[in-house]
């Protein structure tokens, strides 16, 4: 791997790194969500220090190429984000409906209230 290659590399990581640390330190990233990025960032980084793990990972998994075995990490990280996506979402829909039904619930019984009180 050249040079620029492995300096344009840390230099990314490094900043991804440093931007996941700001968006946590000002709330935008809950902790929860940064663990993920923050492993990317710091096997980037290593990576980019010991090419021969990628080397190694390459001859053990018997790819022919390192550049697939970082597109299949790449791809495997982007199904995970996916899944991890879909779940929060999924469980949002279920606090939006529980909340919509006892929203629903408490304007009937605030109609209620309204009709006594004038009659």
């Amino acid at each position: 791997m050249s040079l620029q290659i492995k300096i344009f590399g840390l230099l990314a990581s490094a900043i991804l790194v440093i931007y996941i640390i700001d968006l946590v330190r000002k709330k935008k990233l809950r902790e929860e969500y940064s663990f993920i990025w923050f492993v990317i960032g710091l096997s980037m980084i290593i990576f980019l220090l010991r090419f021969d793990l990628i080397m190694a990972l390459t001859e053990f998994l018997g790819v022919l190429s390192p550049n697939n075995v970082i597109f299949f990490f790449s791809i495997l990280f982007l199904f995970v984000i996916a899944l991890q996506f879909s779940v929060k979402i999924s469980n949002l829909t279920n606090q939006i409906k529980i909340l919509a039904q006892e929203n629903t619930l408490l304007r009937k019984k605030i109609e209620e209230i309204s009709r006594e009180i004038t009659h």
